[in-house]
């Protein structure tokens, strides 16, 4: 529940483990460590401020100088140990003049960020770094930055080899959570019974008086890879899970059953050991400069596993040096450093064992996007995918400039997905393909490839001026004004037509987006418009910022229809909308609140109440009619109520239901009950709430569903509480894994075509298929 827990939660268990204790313990619980003044000329920074606001720290070899932007001053500045007042002493210098070693290449810095509420960003200018601090909210925040280089890393040879080995024992009675973030583990205790008996490597751990345990080694992310964090359950029930995120580590312990049950658990976190040095060469000189390395070690589980942790930054010079563990890796760089130049450079994947020079082999391609028949078409957007699942660079042409496309710095040896959109007088056309580099020059199709639509306008569409469609596809959408007389083609079958018409006086009637699916072959006209007609819809839903308690709010709304079943979007147009909503003797509709009287008086709505409209496209019209009442819609695993002639928003929105519940089961390791069946209520609140066997989510969500492929908020969580989960750590795990699954398959489908969506049922008037797709 997001807006508060008001509603029961029934838990459904996990699996429970019971292993043989087959480990020792260790090592001693040490002090907290202490941050040690190294002393200067040194080879790492270890940055500690009060920043309230904004401010930069430029380090150069001999200097660091501070320059404060907005706000209050910082206070509290430790640098190394060193404490500096920087409205004092603005420029500090070390006493033997150098604050770094003097052979330390700069290009190998790497920044992490160990606390603060705000950002704190890495950059280089000409002479050296530049540590940006932004602190968002009022007051101030600590803040804690450390910087290695590559070199010192490459080179350093540790005297301690251990990893970091925690065992937990303790009776859990409810929920709990163990936060490992820098030199601490810090219990949190959540919900239910108080965790009895809790030792750590064999101590006693008293929770109460000291939910912070000091961990040795510390939990730096250049000295302990917490990415490669394990867990072993020595002993345990329902949900214990280790959770990574970047910079931290969370253990999560919940158990539903009554009573209270002995977990034991042993967590490791292995020490980063030998690094090779690599140098990442590109020969572009300044235009890499503040570009930033993307560096992905593979393979890997998950996504946040597989991003190297820390900032990193080309220099002036095009390089930059990176300090890795021995293994597989993939490297990419996707910048702008001006506006006519675009830079997507990748590798495939490296094996380092030894020190690497790692030259980008770059070539210079000015793209450009041809048709069918190898016509020129002028290049309007080209989108480069990242190598990873999911992300893209872009860019997009300046509507109305006759300017070419910008230069594209590629690697010579590497291909790449792309999706380019273009036209040529009224021909418009969007491909999605994969090219070698070398092939940016003629980006083109096979002739069996391309298909082909055009856009008809039924008889008794209102006489427009102009007449435009808006194609929206997984990752963007194209736009064509004169479609009455264009020609699209593509080779993507499924993605979601809108349209508009143009009347004098700047007016515009704008119809919502349909899914559309070319046929397999051949040409076809996608049928729009027609005669337009009213439809309406009415229904009391809860909203708790009412008084008296318990009142109810009247829904309605008025719209226009085609004959194609696209709806206006009186929201988006401009034709002078006037709706109203009325009792049958014609006095204003009481809206809200709407105590038990009122629901008495209106009875059926649809029989009492009449909604009205006037609008204005060539000429003024007015239209009236009874609004009907909500409808079943219904699919495996899901049901609500909702207004018969939305018909696409019910298939969209109850599709990503569906595919939401896979994601879930898929993710939480066990199956849902095979006769689920979950309610979708919906109300004017702003947040959601979800128990028993359903939820509630705000209804403006439901009207905005118009794509196939986005999260719709909440959804998810709210969801969840309907399949038992609480407010807890494995309720939010859930929710991130489900929308980063649900962003990976945009992406996924972004890059492939062919994809035709199994368009799921739900009962609607006419049962009818999508627009185009075959029976």
């Amino acid at each position: 529940m997001i807006r508060g827990d008001t509603k029961r939660a029934r838990f459904v268990p996990a699996a429970s483990w019971t292993v043989p204790s087959l480990l020792a313990i260790l090592f001693p619980l040490l002090a907290c460590v202490a941050w040690a003044n190294i002393g200067f000329p040194a080879d790492s920074l270890h940055i500690v401020a009060a920043i309230d606001g904004s401010d930069e720290v430029h380090i150069s070899h001999r200097t660091a100088t501070w320059v404060h932007e907005s706000w209050g001053q910082p206070t509290g500045v430790r640098i190394n140990g060193l404490q500096w007042n920087p409205q004092q002493r603005p420029v500090l210098t070390a006493t033997n003049s150098w604050l770094l070693q003097p052979g330390l290449d700069l290009g190998g810095a790497v920044l992490h960020k160990l606390r603060g509420r705000g950002s704190v960003n890495l950059a280089r200018d000409t002479n050296g770094l530049v540590i940006r601090f932004d602190d968002p909210e009022n007051g101030a925040d600590t803040y804690e930055a450390e910087v290695f280089f590559a070199q010192a890393l490459a080179r350093s040879k540790s005297t301690d080899t251990n990893d970091l080995e925690l065992r937990i024992s303790a009776r859990i009675a409810g929920m709990d959570e163990i936060w490992f973030t820098g030199d601490q583990a810090k219990w949190t205790h959540t919900e239910r019974g108080a965790p009895t008996d809790v030792t750590a490597n064999g101590r006693p751990w008293d929770i109460i008086k000291h939910p912070a345990l000091p961990l040795k080694p510390a939990l730096l992310p250049e000295v302990l890879d917490l990415q490669r964090a394990t867990l072993l359950v020595l002993q345990g029930q329902d949900i214990v899970h280790l959770e990574y995120r970047p910079g931290l580590l969370c253990l999560d312990f919940e158990v539903y059953h009554p009573g209270a049950a002995l977990h034991e658990v042993m967590v490791t976190v292995p020490r980063v050991r030998q690094r090779h040095l690599v140098r990442l060469t590109t020969g572009l000189g300044e235009a890499m400069l503040n570009a930033e390395p993307r560096i992905y070690r593979l393979p890997a589980a998950a996504e946040a596993c597989a991003l190297l942790p820390g900032q990193r930054r080309f220099d002036a010079r095009g390089q930059c040096l990176v300090a890795l563990e021995p293994g597989q890796y993939q490297f990419e760089v996707q910048h702008q450093p001006a506006p006519q130049t675009w830079i997507s450079l990748k590798t495939g994947i490296i094996t380092i064992s030894g020190p690497t020079n790692l030259e980008f082999n770059v070539c210079r391609v000015q793209p450009a996007l041809s048709g069918p028949n190898q016509q020129p078409l002028a290049l309007d957007e080209l989108l480069v995918r990242s190598t990873r699942p999911t992300g893209a660079l872009t860019w997009k042409a300046v509507p109305g400039s006759n300017a070419p496309p910008p230069m594209w710095l590629l690697s010579a040896d590497q291909s790449y997905k792309v999706h380019a959109f273009g036209h040529a007088g009224t021909q418009y056309a969007a491909i999605w393909t994969e090219l070698h580099a070398t092939d940016f020059s003629r980006i083109a199709l096979a002739p069996d490839q391309w298909r082909a639509c055009s856009f008809g306008w039924a008889p008794g569409t209102p006489p427009a001026s102009a007449k435009g469609v808006i194609l929206q596809f997984p990752d963007g959408q194209l736009e064509i004004p004169d479609a009455e007389q264009a020609r699209f083609l593509c080779n993507r079958r499924f993605f979601n037509v809108a349209y508009w018409l143009a009347f004098p006086g700047d007016r515009k009637a704008v119809f919502q987006p349909r899914g559309y699916v070319l046929p397999d072959t051949g040409a076809c006209g996608i049928q729009l418009g027609g005669p337009l007609h009213p439809v309406a819809s009415a229904a009391t839903l809860q909203d708790e910022s009412l008084k008296p308690p318990g009142a109810l709010r009247l829904w309605w709304e008025i719209t226009l229809a085609d004959a194609q079943d696209y709806l206006l979007d009186p929201s988006a147009s401009r034709i002078a909308w006037a709706p109203a909503l009325t009792t049958l003797n014609g006095h204003p509709a009481k809206i809200a609140p709407l105590v038990s009287e009122d629901l008495q008086r209106l009875g059926n709505l649809k029989d009492t109440l009449q909604a009205s409209a006037s609008w204005c496209l060539d000429l003024t019209q007015r239209a009236a009619l009874h609004p009907e009442t909500f409808v079943r819609r219904q699919t495996a695993h899901f049901y609500t109520d909702v207004p018969s002639y939305h018909d696409w928003n019910t298939r969209a929105y109850l599709a990503k239901a569906e595919r939401e519940l896979t994601f879930i089961i898929r993710d939480r390791g066990y199956p849902h009950a095979p006769d689920l069946r979950l309610f979708i209520a919906w109300w004017f609140n702003s947040g959601g709430v979800g128990g028993g066997t359903g939820f509630t989510l705000p209804v403006s969500g439901y009207l905005d569903c118009r794509d196939w492929f986005s999260h719709p908020w909440a959804l998810a969580h709210e969801m969840m509480h309907g399949l038992g989960y609480g407010h807890t750590h494995e309720i939010d795990r859930l929710d991130r894994a489900v929308q980063e699954r649900m962003a990976l398959f945009q992406w996924q489908i972004a890059d492939r075509p062919e994809y035709v969506p199994d368009l799921i049922s739900t009962e609607s008037r006419t049962d009818r298929k999508i627009s185009g797709q075959k029976n």
